[in-house]
């Protein structure tokens, strides 16, 4: 009965892959190469060497445009992210300056490191809502903030760890709430 069920299970899995494959084909070759417009949940790439442009000989390895800072365009009113069916993307804040890094709460709260404003925020929204109905800072004054977690792990940490471009510093919460207890000055 066992070789029997995870037999079943094997045929589901193959039998999904292939409707998914029918429905998002291997993209190959130049077909490979696009860019937001074309993507979509599902899609698949495969960039073969062969496939890539040729080396800029003679030139430095460090790119001139690498270097550039990127150029901040806004999103057109009617663009939205593609995503499977049954789902639905929202706008859930903005405003945020050089976001790095999103996690969330064991409580439901979300905390963003805020690289380019040094700071780390929280976005509270009511159980079901779509988008973030409190914003408050947790820390500030920190030097580009780019990583977050939680300690211990579980429902109930005691500490929220910050990774700073030089640091990694430890500040206490209360998750019951996550409210702002520690502000770096």
């Amino acid at each position: 009965m066992r070789n029997w069920t995870l037999f079943v299970c094997i045929a589901a899995v193959a039998v999904l892959s292939l409707v998914a494959a029918a429905q998002n084909p291997l993209r190959i070759g130049a077909a490979a190469f696009g860019d937001w417009r074309a993507d979509a949940p599902g899609i698949q790439r495969h960039i073969r060497p062969a496939d890539l442009p040729p080396p800029k000989l003679g030139t430095d390895a460090e790119n001139a445009d690498v270097r550039a800072s990127p150029r901040v365009v806004e999103r057109p009113g009617s663009a939205t992210p593609k995503v499977p069916a049954g789902f639905s993307a929202d706008l859930y804040a903005s405003g945020l300056t050089q976001p790095r890094v999103i996690r969330r709460a064991p409580n439901g709260d979300i905390f963003v490191a805020e690289s380019g404003a040094g700071r780390v925020r929280v976005l509270r929204a009511p159980d079901g809502a779509a988008r973030a109905a409190q914003q408050a800072m947790f820390a500030e004054n920190l030097q580009r903030p780019y990583g977050i977690a939680f300690y211990p792990p579980g429902d109930n940490p005691r500490f929220i760890y910050i990774g700073e471009a030089h640091q990694v510093v430890r500040l206490p919460t209360r998750t019951a709430t996550s409210e702002p207890v520690a502000r770096r000055k």
